[in-house]
């Protein structure tokens, strides 16, 4: 009889578990941030969201080759390949500044997406390229999409905090390792920063009714980096000439 009871108990213990595990999982895809959710899209990895924007991007989408798309509003657009049938090529892009660029290297891959290498102001930038063309002109609009922001009052409270002095700073880590890796070198666009907030706006997506940030930041040499973000990657809402820091993901695009 205690033998049975023990495994009822046991039973219990293990479904109560695998639950609280199931609601543990549930919460965070419900919080899911990502390039996506950056531009308000805090439910982009749904079913019926993919659904609905994949039926626009086929009645409304903007043709460019084998790309298509789908112009949101207030800056928003997302690009696919409806060719492949698969819309898991959704790829985001807010177009905000542009900036005078020289392009110095492109690398491409079998699905129509590439990176390109970018001299952007004196600094060396490897960004994913929306759509992916060949480069076409001297300017590119540049966006930087948040990974992991974090603010500082001002630049006392980061030295005092940090324990470091502060720098204005633009950093690709692919780019570092360009040079490095040579012919076995594999872009990426992830870049790290520190800076001074010069300018924010509290963006709606139109499509959902979500905030996002569009947050710009003095990262050094006249270099006014634009920042699309989740506003739960920050913890209170951004201010002129806080100290932001942080891993952001850069695209770049033409068209």
């Amino acid at each position: 009889m205690v033998y049975v009871i023990s495994i009822l108990v046991l039973g219990l213990l293990v479904i109560g578990y695998w639950l609280y595990r199931s609601h543990q999982i549930s919460k965070l895809n419900e919080n899911e941030i990502s390039h996506f959710s950056d531009l308000g899209f805090v439910d982009f990895h749904l079913e019926t969201t993919w659904t609905t924007l994949s039926k626009r991007m086929e009645t409304e989408g903007i043709s460019l080759g084998i790309w298509k798309k789908l112009e949101i509003g207030n800056g928003i657009e997302l690009w696919g390949i409806p060719e492949k049938g698969d819309f898991s090529v959704f790829s985001p892009f807010f177009r905000a500044d542009k900036f005078h660029a020289e392009s110095i290297k492109t690398v491409t891959s079998d699905l129509g997406d590439g990176f390109e290498v970018l001299k952007v102001k004196g600094q060396t930038l490897v960004t994913e390229k929306i759509p992916f063309t060949p480069h076409q002109s001297g300017e590119v609009y540049l966006t930087a999409f948040g990974i992991e922001l974090t603010a500082y009052d001002s630049i006392d409270m980061y030295e005092s905090q940090v324990r470091a002095s502060f720098q204005k700073q633009l950093i690709s880590l692919s780019a570092l390792k360009m040079e490095e890796f040579g012919e076995h070198w594999t872009p990426s666009a992830d870049a790290v920063f520190s800076g001074l907030v010069s300018d924010y706006d509290k963006m709606i997506n139109p499509e959902t009714n979500k905030e996002f940030w569009l947050i710009r930041v003095d990262t050094g040499d006249g270099f006014i980096l634009p920042i699309v973000a989740d506003p739960r990657l920050l913890d209170r809402f951004p201010q002129k000439k806080n100290v932001l820091v942080g891993q952001v993901y850069l695209l770049s695009s033409e068209n």
